[in-house]
């Protein structure tokens, strides 16, 4: 794979190329590694060294999470299955999940009543009761919108729990040190830590999203 350099960074980065199997309806990525979802819903992964690269879960899938040594994968049957690059793996028990978010070092999988069940390593043990219909995971933290738009965290880092909006919201996003969600009203409010100025929000709202068709190599990632 050819090498390119991050801005900000002097050590050249490896890319990693998306195996040439598509097409592919989803890609993730972790430590390493990429992985596509295919359309026919199975999973092919590929990364910089074979030992880095988790084997993708056999089967078909709906979706598709990656972390930083795993993938995880939601079957038509609404269980979740996993592989890891580790010997321990994690895993959600049962059945009856909508969606499924990783982080780097945790797993989470709303259920369709809302109930939430995680699965973590090296990640605060504590995560909220009330019913979730959005969710995201940072390195140790998680955020997640209730039914009725609140914003709920939990983790690490005490900021990001205890600095948390009042008020109604659509999306939340997690970050190392901070996080952010757009309200209703199409503001954004971040709160946490401020490393590089990431809790400082953009000072007008964001506009409406508009489609977008990415292209890798000869695929297409709808």
């Amino acid at each position: 794979c050819p090498t390119e350099s991050i801005p900000g960074h002097d050590v050249p980065t490896e890319l990693v190329d998306i195996p040439n199997e598509g097409p592919f309806t989803q890609v993730a990525g972790g430590r390493g590694f990429l992985c596509g979802l295919r359309q026919d819903g199975e999973i092919r992964c590929r990364g910089k060294t074979t030992a880095k690269v988790p084997l993708p879960p056999s089967g078909t899938f709906r979706q598709m999470v990656t972390g930083s040594d795993f993938v995880c994968g939601l079957g038509a049957d609404s269980k979740v299955r996993c592989t890891s690059a580790r010997t321990s793996r994690l895993e959600l028990p049962g059945k009856g999940y909508a969606t499924i978010v990783a982080g780097d070092y945790h797993l989470c999988g709303i259920k369709g009543d809302g109930s939430l069940r995680c699965r973590r390593r090296h990640t605060a043990k504590r995560a909220t009761t009330d019913p979730l219909r959005a969710l995201s995971l940072g390195s140790v933290n998680a955020c997640g919108l209730t039914q009725g738009g609140e914003v709920r965290c939990w983790g690490s880092r005490d900021r990001l729990a205890s600095g948390a909006p009042s008020g109604q919201f659509r999306d939340v996003s997690v970050g190392t040190l901070s996080a952010c969600a757009l309200s209703t009203m199409g503001s954004v409010e971040c709160w946490g830590g401020n490393y590089d100025r990431a809790s400082s929000p953009p000072s007008t709202p964001p506009p409406p999203p508009e489609p977008l068709v990415l292209e890798i190599q000869d695929m297409s990632v709808i």
